[in-house]
């Protein structure tokens, strides 16, 4: 348990460089440009958020997809392939992400659509590397336990807007 927490203290700086800072490089572009993240909430954002469909959004963004991602995308490649398949793991992830997330987009002009693809590939891709880097440094399960935190943070702050009362 030292152990994870001493990696967990260790990586932080990494997480906030690498995830963090990204992140909100790619909000201050993309509210410039017009880009709404609400366009991604499922229901759409007003229609009111029921319980289950709550639970159901909290436990797949923060407990399956996390879990599910970074043994598919990063621990089982690195472990049947070495560097390199962690390599093409990542991408795949990375790419994966702008890829859905794009169809919510339809009604976007196409230059705007790009510059999402470049801003959510760029903010992917970061990510990736600091993921990356815990699984290379033998830290795949504070890997994980980053990106159930990243998403359950994430999540909460979207479903906080939304939720029935």
């Amino acid at each position: 348990m030292e152990e994870l927490l001493l990696q967990l203290a260790t990586f932080f700086p990494w997480y906030v460089f690498l995830v963090l800072l990204p992140m909100g490089i790619r909000i201050v572009i993309e509210k410039a440009f017009g880009i709404r993240h609400e366009v991604f909430s499922l229901p759409p954002p007003s229609s009111g958020l029921a319980y289950e469909t709550a639970f159901r959004g909290l436990v797949l963004a923060t407990l399956y997809y996390p879990f599910f991602e970074e043994l598919v995308f990063r621990g089982a490649p690195l472990y049947i392939f070495g560097y390199w398949g962690l390599v093409a793991g990542s991408i795949v992830w990375t790419l994966m992400h702008p890829s859905w997330q794009l169809q919510y987009l339809a009604d976007y002009p196409t230059w705007k659509k790009l510059l999402f693809t470049a801003t959510s590939t760029f903010y992917y891709a970061c990510n990736a590397v600091f993921y990356g880097m815990m699984w290379l440094a033998g830290a795949g399960v504070g890997a994980i336990i980053y990106h159930i935190g990243h998403n359950l943070w994430l999540t909460l702050m979207d479903m906080f807007q939304e939720i029935e009362v």
